[in-house]
């Protein structure tokens, strides 16, 4: 398991905020630990298991499992058995994630809310409603449109009261609705999904509404390539699109394909995302740094939320605010404070060229952790970093020397 892998609490409870659910799944997907290009080949068929896919052993995939599965149990959550099924042309086969039975039965369930009585069918009185509520809801998790209108068609005639019609109804014209041609019609449909078929899919499928929605997300990014980024309306972007389906490669593109992506805070971030996603810390660690000193406010909101991936970095960043400094260190002396933490960083990072005292300390710092011999100190450095930040020598003296 990676040095930098995200809080697994933390972890289970962003995906309870925005699913309504936990699904290992999707842990091991925000984690990192199941790329999702893996994922979609299984779905599709081209994988038997995932067993291949881990980005750790499976042994260190079992221990995270078995983790979030106690994390869930904390919070009050209930196992709810799932099966797996394909998509695409394998829609409707049931899949096995994993050979190993113990991993396959942690892969097996989702973890839910207990569910409110109130409004729901008795599964004993109203057994046709409740097999033909669950056949909607299979065909709309395998996304087979000419099924789940069988099975809504029937559900209304056994069941005309059923509360979330409309909602079924929109996730079916969702599925029958082609791609966006064009960024007009990229922008028209974007909105459509946020308004309407989202939080359709979040009622309905819980944590299934990831594997209905990721292709409409892609379609959609697919439209909004061309599309300029505007700083006021940062969601109509198809770096936003490909962010919600997980598609970093492509998300990563999108950002890189605007001339000011370096200078604008929201791209920054989310092109350190991607790179993170994508297995190259170092880059990701970099953009971050870009965004203290070019945004500070907008970095601090990043790190100190639930779902910041990088464990060393939150770390860091709460030692630092927990210490009584004079004077304060602001986000902007963050990067500099972080070489200091984990000193490996100053191999791979390189040198800014800043003027401005945050980023000459950091350069500073990269300068002193590159030295030979740390017997034969750099006093001049030493003497211009106590002038910029007295507290930072002190760190780096307390650390180093």
């Amino acid at each position: 398991m990676t040095e930098g892998r995200m809080d697994v609490n933390a972890a289970v409870r962003q995906l309870l905020l925005e699913h309504g659910a936990y699904s290992p799944v999707e842990l091991l997907l925000a984690a990192n630990q199941l790329p999702d290009e893996d994922y979609l080949a299984w779905r599709r068929g081209e994988r038997v298991t995932l067993d291949e896919a881990w980005a750790a052993s499976a042994d260190e995939i079992q221990a995270l499992l078995e983790e979030a599965e106690a994390c869930a149990q904390a919070l009050g959550l209930i196992a709810d058995p799932m099966v797996h099924f394909g998509c695409e042309e394998n829609a409707g086969t049931e899949l096995a994630a994993s050979r190993n039975p113990s991993l396959n039965a942690l892969l097996g369930n989702r973890y839910c809310r207990a569910r409110e009585q109130e409004g729901q069918l008795d599964l004993f009185v109203n057994n046709e409603q409740t097999i033909a509520m669950n056949a909607l809801r299979d065909a709309l998790r395998t996304r087979d449109a000419g099924r789940a209108k069988q099975a809504l068609e029937q559900l209304a005639s056994l069941h005309p009261g059923y509360r979330d019609r409309e909602q079924a109804k929109a996730l079916i014209a969702a599925l029958e609705t082609p791609n966006p041609d064009g960024t007009e019609q990229g922008f028209t449909q974007l909105e459509r999904l946020e308004r309407e078929w989202q939080p359709a899919a979040s009622n309905l499928l819980g944590g299934d509404s990831r594997d209905f929605l990721d292709p409409l997300w892609r379609g959609i990014g697919e439209a909004l390539m061309p599309a300029a980024f505007d700083p006021q309306r940062p969601k109509r972007h198809a770096s936003w699109a490909y962010r919600q389906c997980s598609d970093w490669k492509r998300m990563k593109r999108s950002v890189l394909a605007v001339p000011e992506c370096a200078t604008e805070p929201v791209l920054l971030a989310r092109l350190a995302e991607a790179e993170w996603q994508l297995h190259d810390r170092p880059r990701a660690i970099a953009h971050w740094f870009a965004l203290c000193w070019q945004a500070p406010n907008e970095f601090e909101a990043l790190v100190e939320a639930p779902g910041f991936p990088d464990l060393p970095i939150k770390r860091a960043w709460r030692s630092m605010r927990e210490q009584d400094l004079k004077p304060e260190l602001a986000p902007a002396w963050f990067p500099a404070w972080m070489l200091i933490e984990e000193s490996g960083l100053a191999r791979v990072i390189g040198i800014e060229g800043g003027e401005t005292g945050p980023k000459r300390a950091f350069d500073i710092l990269i300068a002193l952790m590159a030295q030979s011999d740390r017997n034969q100190p750099n006093i001049p450095l030493r003497k211009e970093l106590r002038a910029l930040h007295p507290e930072l020598l002190a760190r780096y003296l307390a650390k180093f020397a």
